[in-house]
C-alpha cells in the first residue's frame, strides 16, 4: 500500500522578467538628446541626479522590511525622453523596448537602455491603452486596436472599435480583451485580429468599461463607471453573473481566491464574492478613491484621491461576503502624501511605489503601508508604472517618459536564472532573470501531489509544469484561457521530479508561492 506522508514547500519568487532587461545596466544616466549626466548626491548613496533629489529629501529607513526581508533602496535615474506631447497610454515594456502612447496621435518604441526612439506608428485618435502578449504589442487608441511588432512597429492587423478611454486592455496568448465605451468587453484573436465574441457588462446601461479587467480560472471581470460589475467566461463570453454597486467607479476590480475587491469614488469599498456576485461594503474612507487597492498577504491598502492612504487586514477577504461587515466609521489613514495622489501605484518586491502631484515617489512597505524613503522624480506622474525586473518606467503628464533603476544589493536574495536546474534555496526567497526557473525535488513519499502557484499580483497567468526526470511532462496548468492556480500529478517516492515556473508574458514583477501537497 502507498504510504502517504504530506508535505509542503513554500517559494517566495522575486520575478525579474528578463526578456524586458537590459543585459547590462547603465552606470551613469544616459539622455536621448546625448547630454552629459548630473552628478549623484553624496551622504544618501541614493545615486540620484541631484536636481531629482532636492535639500530634505529622505532616505532613512523610517520602518522595518515587512514579509520579505529585501532591501530596496531609493531609486537611480537611467534616462528620460520628451516626446513634446503629453502621454495618454501609460508604458509597457517587453523584449528590451518601452512603448508608450502620445495625445499627438503616436504609440513610439523606445530602447530600454538609453532612451532613444527606435519607431513611430501613427494612431488614428488618441492612445489610451497598451498591453504585451505572445510576442506583439497591442496598442488601443479611442477608435482602434493594432498588433504592432515590438521590433519596428509595424502593423499585424488592425481592428476598429471604440475602445474605453478611462480602461486598460487586456491580452493573453490567446486574446486580447477590450473593454469599451458603450460598457462591453470584446475579445479579439491575438494572431488574426478577428473579433471572437462581445460582452455586455450591463444590459441596463451604457456607461463605459472602467479600469483593468481582472481574471482567474477563465473568468474576465470588469467594471463600467456607474457602478456595474460584471463576470463572463474567457473562452465564449457567456455572462456567469452582473452586480451593480451604489456607487461611481473609476478603478477595476482586484482578482484574489474567493473574491473581488472594489473602491469606489466615494470612498466605500466593496468585497465581491467571485462566484455569485453578492457583495457587502467593508469600509469607508474619507476621500475619493481613483486608483485600484493593492492585496498583499497581510494588508488591503487603499489610496484616496487626496493623497491618504490606508490599510485593513487582508484577512477579511477569506471571511466571505455573508461574514464580513463594516462598521460604517471612516478607516483613519496610515500616512498621507502630502499632495494629491498622481497615476496608480505600483508593487514592486516588497515595496509599494505611489507618486504624489508634486512629483515625490515613495516607498512604503508592502505589509504595513509605511513609509520607508521618499524622493523626487521632477515630474507628474499619471497612468501606471512598467517594471522589468529592477528598473522602473513612468510617464508624466507633461510627455516625459522616464526610466529609474533600484540597485538591490546582490546578497539580498540569490539571482536564479533558467539555464541550469536549481536546488530550492534553505531560506525560500530568491530573484529571478529570466522568464524559467526550474527547480529538482525528490519527494519522500509517493501518492497525488498537488501543485498551488499564487501571485502577488492577484491575477498573474504563471504556468507551473511537473516532469520526470527524462524530460516527459507528468502535469502542466498551461492550454487554459486564463491559467489554473493548481496542477495534480501523481509521483514515486525517491524518483526525481523537476518543477519549473514560468511568466509567459510577464509585464510586471511580482512575489509568487509554489505550494505543493502530497494529498493522497
Amino acid at each position: 500500500m502507498m504510504r502517504v506522508r504530506g508535505f509542503v514547500l513554500i517559494v517566495l519568487v522575486g520575478l525579474v522578467f528578463a526578456a524586458c532587461t537590459p543585459s547590462e545596466r547603465p552606470e551613469v544616466a544616459t539622455h536621448p538628446d546625448g547630454a552629459p549626466p548630473q552628478p549623484d548626491v553624496t551622504g544618501q548613496g541614493s545615486g540620484i541626479p541631484d536636481t531629482l533629489a532636492p535639500a530634505g529629501t529622505s532616505g532613512a529607513v523610517l520602518a522595518p522590511p515587512g514579509s520579505i526581508d529585501q532591501a530596496i533602496g531609493l531609486p537611480r535615474e537611467i534616462w528620460r525622453f520628451s516626446a513634446g506631447a503629453p502621454v495618454t497610454a501609460s508604458p509597457v515594456s517587453a523584449g528590451g523596448t518601452v512603448v508608450a502612447g502620445f495625445a499627438d496621435f503616436t504609440f513610439r518604441g523606445l530602447d530600454a537602455t538609453d532612451g532613444t526612439q527606435l519607431w513611430l506608428r501613427e494612431a488614428s485618435a488618441v492612445p489610451v491603452s497598451i498591453a504585451v502578449a505572445g510576442g506583439g504589442i497591442f496598442a488601443a487608441d479611442l477608435e482602434s486596436i493594432s498588433r504592432l511588432s515590438i521590433d519596428d512597429g509595424t502593423a499585424d492587423w488592425t481592428l476598429p472599435v471604440g475602445v474605453s478611454g478611462g480602461a486598460r486592455i487586456r491580452a493573453t496568448s490567446t486574446a486580447v480583451y477590450v473593454p469599451t465605451r458603450d460598457g462591453r468587453v470584446v475579445s479579439i484573436g491575438v494572431e488574426t485580429g478577428e473579433m471572437l465574441w462581445t460582452a455586455d457588462l450591463d444590459r441596463g446601461s451604457d456607461a463605459p468599461a472602467v479600469g483593468v479587467i481582472g481574471a482567474l480560472d477563465g473568468i474576465l471581470y470588469a467594471c463600467t463607471a456607474d457602478g456595474g460589475v460584471a463576470a463572463v467566461t474567457a473562452s465564449d463570453g457567456t455572462s456567469r453573473w452582473p452586480a451593480n454597486l451604489p456607487a461611481e467607479l473609476s478603478a477595476g476590480p482586484v482578482v484574489t481566491a474567493d473574491s473581488l475587491t472594489v473602491a469606489a469614488t466615494d470612498g466605500s469599498i466593496y468585497l465581491l464574492n467571485r462566484a455569485t456576485g453578492e457583495w457587502v461594503r467593508i469600509g469607508t474612507v474619507g476621500e475619493p478613491v481613483v486608483s485600484s487597492v493593492i492585496v498583499t498577504d497581510r494588508s488591503l491598502l487603499v489610496f484616496g484621491a487626496a493623497g491618504g492612504v490606508f490599510g485593513l487586514d487582508s484577512g477579511i477577504l477569506d471571511s466571505g461576503t455573508s461574514r464580513a461587515t463594516s462598521t460604517g466609521n471612516p478607516i483613519d489613514p496610515i500616512l498621507r502624501l502630502g499632495s494629491d495622489l498622481a497615476g496608480q501605484p505600483g508593487l514592486l518586491d516588497s515595496r509599494i511605489l505611489v507618486t504624489d502631484g508634486s512629483g515625490r515617489l515613495r516607498g512604503l512597505d508592502a505589509a504595513t503601508g509605511r513609509e520607508i524613503w521618499v524622493t523626487t522624480l521632477g515630474l507628474r506622474v499619471i497612468g501606471e508604472m512598467a517594471f522589468s525586473g529592477g528598473t522602473v518606467y513612468a510617464a508624466g503628464v507633461e510627455g516625459t517618459v522616464l526610466a529609474v533603476v533600484f540597485d538591490v544589493p546582490p546578497d539580498s536574495a540569490p539571482l536564479l536564472y533558467g539555464d541550469r536546474l536549481w536546488a530550492v534555496p534553505s531560506d525560500g526567497r530568491f530573484r529571478m532573470e529570466s522568464r524559467l526557473v526550474e527547480f529538482r525535488y525528490v519527494p519522500e513519499a509517493g501518492g497525488v501531489v498537488e501543485w498551488s502557484v499564487y501571485s502577488s499580483v492577484p491575477d498573474d497567468p504563471l504556468v507551473v509544469t511537473i516532469s520526470n526526470a527524462g524530460g516527459d511532462v507528468l502535469a502542466t496548468n498551461m492550454g487554459k484561457v486564463v491559467l489554473d492556480r493548481s496542477t495534480r500529478t501523481a509521483v514515486e517516492a525517491a524518483a526525481e521530479v523537476r518543477v519549473s515556473v514560468e511568466r509567459p508574458y510577464p509585464d510586471r514583477q511580482a512575489i509568487v508561492t509554489l505550494v505543493s501537497e502530497v494529498l493522497q
